[in-house]
């Protein structure tokens, strides 16, 4: 396998890093959130996972919104949704509306994924009448703020099975604020008080996945870009910062940091690239999304701990973009399946594929 990017892949990683990092400079300024959603889905960014040549190209925009420190959940927006939806024929029209930015859909009981396989599900649709009936509470919306409505994961009360619903604003629904530890991307709770629903279209449990599977190998990849800007910021603070009459970066302790760091970040990348080739299906007798995902979920914690190091009191400041990075790290961490979760997943299917029965 080569991890030598194309030249057409290389020019993706430069476009989307120039490109994302105008978005968060014009958001910080003070731009219309929604309106900086379209421009993004309008420039091509929120459908990566279904029209760039490879997986790869899909992972290099995700590192490069989490290197810009992006504030819009870009693992959920482009490439959780847009996958979910393509895999629902009567929902084409909804996924064009969605991915050119014109309509947010958050994206409620996507742990249903994990939850529903360990045999529970915050939500639930049922039978009423002619049409469907939902309930319950999704916990960590992202992008939660009412606009059209919200698409839902719920497992049916009957089959087990899981259902994608599009669930428009109603009476029903009652959103609340939630505590973020990533300021840049507030979420809420989503409560469900028995919504009349049209319509639930059932999804294979392996549909559903392969949404979360894409949704978890960006969420590696916006962890890589955090931890290579921690690195690169943690790299140029020790150039710049001066004790003792002499740069930081000439003492030992600093440079085994910082090359700590570099083995951390490069080593994810490979990582990466490899859950992106691997995000449709598992190709070889390892699935590389889960071990990208439960490594990000180590490495770029230690790259945070690290860069902090190197910034000592600075990097606790607000002035300092470190601790937003680290804080950025530490939701997508427990996005998606977390570190244990992908682990027990590895492990299961090698325990399945020796032949051995628990």
């Amino acid at each position: 396998m080569s991890f030598s990017l194309s030249e057409e892949e290389e020019a993706i990683a430069e476009t989307a890093r120039a490109y994302f990092a105008g978005v968060s400079g014009r958001l910080a300024a003070g731009a219309d959130w929604l309106g900086e959603v379209r421009n993004v889905g309008e420039q091509g960014w929120l459908r990566p996972a279904l029209d760039l040549p490879s997986g790869v190209g899909a992972m290099l925009a995700a590192e490069a919104a989490g290197y810009a420190l992006l504030p819009m959940p870009f693992s959920e927006l482009a490439c959780g949704v847009p996958v979910a939806l393509a895999g629902w024929e009567p929902a084409q029209s909804l996924l064009d509306s969605v991915t050119s930015g014109a309509e947010v859909w958050p994206l409620a009981g996507f742990g249903a994924v994990v939850d529903g396989l360990r045999g529970r599900s915050p939500l639930s649709v049922s039978r009423a009448g002619e049409g469907w009936r939902l309930s319950g509470s999704a916990h960590s919306v992202q992008a939660a703020q009412p606009h059209h409505g919200y698409l839902v994961v719920a497992v049916d009360t009957e089959s087990s099975s899981f259902r994608l619903l599009v669930v428009p604003c109603s009476p029903g629904i009652v959103v609340q604020p939630a505590q973020s530890i990533d300021e840049g991307c507030p979420v809420a709770v989503a409560v469900f008080h028995d919504v009349p629903v049209a319509d639930a279209a059932e999804l294979p449990a392996e549909g559903i996945h392969r949404a979360a599977r894409w949704a978890a190998a960006a969420a590696a990849a916006e962890m890589l870009g955090c931890a290579s800007a921690l690195r690169d910021l943690a790299v140029e603070h020790a150039r710049s910062r001066h004790q003792f009459g002499v740069p930081i970066g000439s003492f030992q302790a600093v440079q085994h940091h910082c090359a700590d760091m570099h083995v951390l970040v490069e080593s994810l990348r490979v990582a990466v690239w490899a859950a992106g080739l691997d995000a449709e299906t598992p190709k070889g007798d390892v699935d590389n999304v889960s071990v990208a995902k439960s490594y990000a979920d180590t490495a770029a914690v230690r790259v945070g701990e690290l860069s902090l190091q190197v910034h000592g009191g600075m990097g606790f400041t607000w002035e300092s973009p470190v601790h937003r990075y680290i804080r950025r790290i530490r939701r997508l961490a427990s996005s998606f399946g977390d570190a244990r979760w992908h682990r027990e997943q590895l492990m299961a299917r090698h325990i399945h594929e020796a032949g051995i029965s628990l």
